[in-house]
């Protein structure tokens, strides 16, 4: 078989979600499911509009029940949810290039700064219920949204779980998998039961068979 050709005999049926960058372009994650095998490529932070609650309201399933993440790049809405991941248990490797863990061992701290520097300020200065006709009433004692998405030492159990992969190497991230990261965006090929290997390169807001555009719902099926 020529090298990036995929022949119907090899084919790995797999299913990518979208788990946010649908219908924006921040919060870059999305969920590879195949037969034996869950991953996540990116898992970043929503910023903008509404931004707390989505973050709030993300990577509510199982996350260790996820083999492992692979991390096209540092940018914020691409990694800055790792350290949450870490915080709601999981444990596998996160692989990405030298570089990239490079600039994450400064982003991720430092976002986790932020989240408690905000979450302590909102403690600090709650806000008042409205009082009859709109008027403001008594404080309201802190809530549990004033607490801090993540936190540093979130951000460090993040950091301890990164695998550096040399960039443009083909690196083993399970048994029969494998990935790829460079120029042309990320590859991940999976052995079929044949010997031959099934590829599927992800690059950030595309999807050539999109179904729906949705976060949350299956968004296509790799064949």
């Amino acid at each position: 078989m020529t090298r990036g050709t995929i022949s119907a005999a090899t084919t790995v049926d797999a299913t990518l979600t979208f788990l946010g960058a649908a219908g924006e372009v921040t919060g870059s994650s999305f969920l590879v499911e195949t037969a034996g095998l869950r991953f996540l490529v990116d898992c970043g932070m929503f910023q903008g509009q509404e931004s707390d609650q989505k973050n709030a309201d993300a990577l509510t399933f199982d996350v260790r029940a996820i083999d492992f993440v692979i991390l096209t790049h540092a940018h914020i809405d691409h990694s800055g949810l790792l350290p949450l991941l870490a915080r709601r248990g999981f444990r596998g490797p996160i692989h990405a290039t030298p570089a990239t863990c490079d600039l994450l061992g400064v982003m991720l701290p430092d976002s986790a700064h932020i989240q408690e520097s905000n979450a302590a300020w909102a403690r600090e200065r709650p806000r008042r219920d409205p009082g009859p006709r709109g008027r403001q009433g008594g404080r309201r004692n802190a809530e549990a949204g004033d607490e801090p998405l993540y936190t540093l030492a979130d951000a460090q159990a993040a950091l301890r779980l990164l695998e550096r992969v040399s960039y443009g190497e083909r690196h083993a991230v399970a048994p029969g998998s494998r990935s790829r990261s460079g120029t042309r965006g990320t590859s991940w090929a999976r052995r079929s039961s044949s010997s031959s290997w099934a590829r599927a390169r992800t690059r950030a807001g595309s999807c050539s068979r999109a179904t729906s555009a949705s976060p949350g719902g299956p968004c296509c099926r790799i064949r």
